[in-house]
């Protein structure tokens, strides 16, 4: 078998999408001239299997690192969100208080309007 730990087509053949880990294992097996063949093949093997819990370990770690950067941002414009919405509440209040002065006013220009007439 002529398999390094490097060798980047027996990594491939272990992510293919269709790996079939049985005839994976019978063609290691029917390949073995002894022993140090299936020693050294589940030293790779454990080689990569190692480095995949290492890349996962980093992985969930960066991805935390993320998840937790996100949610700060989250939190961060929530309180935005809800001071803009305090706002808005605010200026429909002062809207709406405007209008009926307006309205008021409106009322009593008519009403001096009429009495001048009379």
């Amino acid at each position: 078998m002529e398999y390094t730990d490097a060798d980047p087509s027996f990594r491939a053949r272990l992510l293919e999408p269709k790996f079939e880990p049985e005839s994976f294992i019978g063609s290691i097996a029917s390949q073995s001239i002894g022993s140090t063949d299936l020693v050294n093949m589940k030293r790779r093997m454990y080689l990569i299997a190692s480095e995949a819990k290492m890349d996962l370990k980093q992985n969930i770690y960066r991805n935390h690192t993320k998840f937790i950067e996100t949610a700060k941002q989250v939190s961060s414009l929530e309180s935005e969100v809800y001071q803009l919405h305090t706002l808005l509440a605010d200026e429909q209040q002062l809207l709406n208080t405007v209008k009926e002065l307006l309205t008021i006013e409106d009322k009593v220009r008519l009403f001096n309007l009429y009495e001048n007439k009379w």
